[in-house]
């Protein structure tokens, strides 16, 4: 369990932002395991994606996991999302991480006794990034292919580049086989090409010298 307790205003909007990029990655970079570990026996419907301080998500019971003092996210998002399209249930995912997150922000503010300032200029540092669901519906870039340079696109997959760390469109831009290839070791073009390229400077370089 990671529980913090924020008191300025700076603290509480840092605690949302590692709590925000956890679910993005969540629902982005990580959403072929969420949905896999969503997809679980129906009489254990109470499941909760949950958003950690230290950037760190996981699916799990909230009132095992969350500080008691703390409003919980949505339970039972395994339970709808063997009623849904696979869109409509990331849509329906982000919107309550988005509600959730402004819950937790302005409980921990209200509990350290922010004024109508502290609060405005909590609002106003929050308001300029842009929300979850804005990113996975692809209105806003927070992450951007390395191929297309778009944003995510709702019902894609990522795939990360072993080396540089970039990542991919997986079936859009990398053309990948969803059941075959979508969890082997993955290089992208320019990082498999760097040691071609820098073998053949070497030689080049080698050659010059006779």
């Amino acid at each position: 369990m990671e529980h913090y307790n924020p008191r300025s205003v700076e603290e509480v909007f840092k605690e949302f932002k590692g709590r925000r990029t956890a679910l993005l990655t969540a629902l982005t970079k990580d959403f072929d395991e969420v949905y896999r570990q969503c997809n679980t026996p129906a009489q254990n419907w109470k499941l909760c994606l949950i958003g950690h301080p230290g950037e760190r998500w996981e699916v799990n019971l909230a009132e095992e996991e969350m500080d008691a003092m703390l409003p919980q996210p949505l339970r039972g998002i395994n339970f709808g999302q063997e009623r849904m399209e696979k869109r409509e249930w990331l849509t329906m995912v982000a919107i309550h991480s988005d509600i959730w997150l402004l819950r937790v922000a302005f409980n921990f503010s209200s509990r350290s006794g922010h004024n109508k300032a502290d609060r405005n200029r909590l609002f106003d540092m929050i308001n300029k990034l842009p929300t979850i669901l804005e990113v996975v519906s692809g209105k806003e870039k927070e992450i951007v292919c390395g191929e297309c340079n778009e944003g995510y696109i709702v019902g894609d997959l990522w795939k990360q580049c072993f080396e540089c760390e970039s990542s991919f469109h997986l079936m859009k831009c990398l053309k990948f086989n969803k059941d075959k290839r979508r969890h082997q070791q993955f290089v992208c073009s320019s990082c498999a090409l760097e040691p071609l390229a820098k073998s053949a400077a070497g030689e080049s370089t080698k050659m010059g010298k006779f």
